[in-house]
């Protein structure tokens, strides 16, 4: 590690960029080249986390409003219920601002919580979208 205002070596950087590299092809690891190697009977270790790779989802989060009283006899649903998107990464809900924040300046495979999660840019454009639809 270089002391305060000295440079990288060459090498660092180089070896950053390579890493990155790879970080970006793992997407199309995973998904296009692993498959074709297990249907020609290769095995390929994987970190046990990468083994199952989680996908953002949205989720309809229904909860019962207590004390709401209806009029006239006739209940509404939007009078007992409350209801909410939620994203769920894994078995973790996440609220929108959550969602937001890891999703922020990452695409590809990232690290979430004890796992990996794979980011589709195409993919969080489309939960965004629904997240601004009413429930």
């Amino acid at each position: 590690m270089p002391a305060a205002g000295q440079q990288a070596p060459a090498s660092s950087l180089a070896n950053c960029r390579r890493c990155a590299r790879a970080a970006d092809a793992l997407p199309e690891f995973l998904f296009a080249t692993l498959p074709v190697l297990r249907l020609l009977g290769i095995r390929a270790l994987l970190p046990k986390a990468l083994e199952r790779l989680l996908r953002p989802r949205l989720l309809l989060q229904i909860t019962v409003q207590a004390g709401q009283a209806a009029g006239g006899g006739l209940l509404h649903a939007d009078d007992v219920f409350g209801f909410d998107w939620r994203v769920a990464v894994g078995d973790q809900l996440l609220s929108r601002e959550d969602f937001e924040d890891l999703v922020r300046e990452a695409t590809g495979v990232i690290r979430f919580k004890a796992g990996y999660v794979y980011l589709d840019p195409r993919e969080i454009e489309r939960l965004r979208a629904q997240l601004e639809q009413p429930p």
